[in-house]
């Protein structure tokens, strides 16, 4: 099946933020929730300072309504890009702050029957497809979302566009949206183990505690 081999860097991180709170709804109302309370505010400020300006200048009421309109609508048209700077910034600073040896270590994807694997130096993993929840693309980057907000990040601006084409047909012919992996172990869950306990004054009680080994017995 197909394979990609790529590199990951830190503005490919930023990248993939700056996308992901670009697409979120609640990001989204986060942003309009900041042009709404914030321009209103921006507004009586500019109107307070402009009419104690006016006091001395002799301004006119109406202008200094205008002006402190402008700046209302100046902060609100510039609030999304803001926003996106201290985004990038908080980004940064996060991932600024440990190795991220995997996320930036030479990464192989393949395709395979029943889901992707990923290799790096430090891991060999195998997923479901699953796992994976959606596909996205901004055309520089594609992205595998393996969580709410957490993807595989491949950078196809630097990748042989030959080589994207041919693993991206691949991926879409074996995607399975509701397939599990075909090895994967059952999920045993332990049952209680029914224990007496004996006590000087009264007949023995019995208490439940999970475990994997046979039921073993206090004071027998």
């Amino acid at each position: 099946m197909a394979k990609l081999l790529y590199n990951n860097s830190f503005d490919d991180l930023v990248a993939f933020g700056e996308f992901h709170y670009g697409q979120s709804p609640s990001m989204k109302q986060s942003i309009q929730r900041y042009q709404l309370l914030g321009a209103p505010a921006i507004f009586l400020i500019a109107l307070f300072l402009m009419t104690a300006v006016s006091q001395v200048l002799l301004l006119p009421f109406t202008l200094n309504v205008l002006i402190a309109f402008a700046y209302a609508a100046l902060f609100a048209f510039t609030a999304p890009r803001r926003f996106r700077a201290a985004t990038r910034k908080n980004i940064q600073k996060m991932h600024g702050e440990g190795s991220n040896r995997r996320f930036l270590a030479t990464k192989e994807l393949e395709i395979v029957t029943d889901g992707l694997i990923e290799r790096t130096p430090y891991s060999h993993t195998k997923m479901a497809w699953g796992a994976i929840e959606k596909i996205e693309s901004n055309g520089d980057y594609i992205f595998l979302y393996v969580g709410a907000a957490s993807a595989y990040i491949i950078p196809a601006k630097r990748l042989d566009a030959m080589d994207v084409r041919r693993f991206m047909t691949a991926l879409q012919a074996s995607y399975q949206p509701d397939q599990v992996l075909q090895t994967a172990l059952p999920i045993t869950v332990p049952r209680p183990a029914i224990v007496p306990v004996a006590t000087t004054d009264a007949p023995a009680e019995t208490v439940a505690v999970a475990s994997h080994s046979r039921p073993w017995y206090v004071g027998q």
